[in-house]
This record gives structure tokens, sequence and C-alpha cells, in this order.
């Protein structure tokens, strides 16, 4: 029996070799599944980032790896006067019972030497009470400022500002 070489590779037949069992033919490898483009349909478990590191936070819910700035907020937001720094007192607006506010930080700044972190009409601050109920007395809680006195220029050219600050 000679050996002849071609491109096709080597077939047994039953009859040429028959010490040889025939085997039922496996089925064909599934291929895994792919993930959607989006990604946003299923959600898989990922790893926890560990503390101090360096890469900056991502959306994920779409892993797109968009940036988080200005905690809690949506889309962009346009530049304004920044009217309310970091020790400013202000008065509250709402019904809980606090009369004063002090701002003791803003959300989502960075920050630079010797700059004091400011906050202006739409941002989010953590504040104290300094006037108001005494459960709500000596407590860090969330706030978000409607009003600022510093006027600010709106994009048609309007400069806008409130009487007071809130």
């Amino acid at each position: 029996m000679g050996l002849t070489t071609t491109n096709s590779p080597r077939r047994f037949s039953p009859s040429a070799n028959p010490s040889r069992p025939i085997l039922p033919t496996p089925p064909p490898l599934e291929a895994p599944p792919q993930p959607s483009p989006c990604r946003s349909a299923v959600r898989t478990p990922r790893a926890p980032i560990p503390l101090g590191s360096y890469h900056q936070p991502v959306c994920l819910l779409c892993r797109n790896g968009t940036r988080a700035g200005r905690g809690g907020t949506a889309g962009n937001k346009f530049r304004m006067s920044l009217g309310l720094p970091v020790a400013a007192t202000v008065n509250c607006a709402d019904n809980t019972g606090a009369k004063n506010l002090y701002i003791i930080s803003v959300k989502g700044i960075k920050g630079r030497l010797n700059r004091l972190p400011s906050a202006c009409v739409g941002d989010m601050v953590m504040a104290t009470v300094k006037k108001g109920k005494p459960d709500l007395r000596k407590k860090v809680m969330p706030a978000v400022i409607v009003r600022q006195r510093k006027p600010w220029r709106r994009k048609d050219g309007v400069y806008m500002y409130f009487e007071g600050d809130f």
C-alpha cells in the first residue's frame, strides 16, 4: 500500500481499517454567547475597585468609559459664577425645621491649594444646621442650592441673581 501526499486531510474508512471502532460524530461545538453591544440589558458581576485606585469612576450601567462628575446629576451643566464658598451660611428654603445651614463641602469639586471649593445654583453640598430643630443640629446632611446672590450670565446674555442665598 503506497502513501500519497495530498492537500486534503487523511480520512480512514471502516473498510480500510477494520480494527478501528466506529464512533459517533460529536455534536459541533457551540460558540460562547456574545455580549450585547449595549451591555445594559444584562449586568455581569464585576470585581470591586480597590481603594486608592488610579482609575476614574465610570458609569456602571453602560460601561462606556464616561466619567462621573458632579455626583447625582444627568448631563452637563453650563458654567456659572460660583457664589457660595465653603463656610458660607445660607437660609434653608424647605419645611424640615432647619433655619440656617453651614456649608462644609461641595460635591464633585476636587479643589486646588488655597482655593475654597464653591457652589452655585443646582450644586449639591454637604451642610450642617446652625439654627433650627434640636434633632437636626450637629448632623451632616446633603442640601441643594436653589438661589444665590452672586450674578451669573446665562447663554442668552441675561445676568440673573436672587435677593438672598437659599
